[in-house]
């Protein structure tokens, strides 16, 4: 099964070719550029007054998130530092500013097909691909991602619902890119550290 899953992938394209109406569309609605005096990265709503991102992209005080499709960088919301889990890999940041929807979420995926959005250059693209569980804490893929999409939400295909946060990929001895990481949801929803080995080498984006 695994052999099969993961012969399913495809370049990643602006969200902006999408039908809107439909789910992928509606979800990246909720999904936007991060950025502070750091990094750029990308972030997503996580409730009502939060969104989340990883951990190794932000720095404590003021960090900023633009969501929506992005060309000239319309701030939408700001946000402090809440709370973040260096080993998890993840922040969540508090602001008083509206934001859209949350990501609709869900824990204990195994394998299946996925989609990613995230943002490249300050324009949010999608990725479809495969999906696969490694132990307790990290779901691999093999989506098409590149620097500034740590912090997006992976997707299963089938629910539409969140189910990871991607951070980087695992590099062959040459410096290639082998597998995606992301982090398992479980290890925000219950506030449960895994410790589960990084890979030899790796890359953050």
């Amino acid at each position: 099964m695994l052999n099969l899953l993961m012969t399913f992938a495809l370049t990643a394209f602006p969200v902006s070719q999408l039908d809107q109406d439909s789910l992928e569309y509606l979800n990246s609605k909720s999904v936007g550029v991060f950025t502070n005096e750091y990094k750029t990265c990308t972030a997503f709503v996580w409730d009502s007054e939060r969104f989340i991102t990883n951990n190794h992209c932000t720095r404590n005080g003021l960090n900023q998130v633009y969501y929506g499709q992005i060309s000239v960088g319309e701030k939408l919301a700001t946000g402090r530092l809440d709370s973040y889990d260096y080993g998890n890999d993840y922040s969540l940041l508090t602001t008083g500013d509206s934001l859209p929807a949350p990501v609709l979420r869900e824990v204990g995926k195994r394998e299946g097909q996925a989609y990613i959005i995230h943002q490249r250059s300050g324009e949010l693209l999608i990725s479809y691909c495969s999906y696969w569980r490694v132990g307790a804490k990290y779901i691999k893929h093999n989506c098409d991602t590149a620097s500034g999409a740590s912090g997006s939400p992976v997707f299963d295909l089938v629910s539409n619902k969140a189910i990871s946060l991607h951070w980087g990929w695992s590099l062959d001895e040459q410096g290639n890119k082998l597998e995606g990481y992301s982090n398992a949801l479980e290890v925000v929803e219950g506030n449960r550290f895994f410790n589960e080995a990084l890979p030899e080498r790796f890359i953050y984006e």
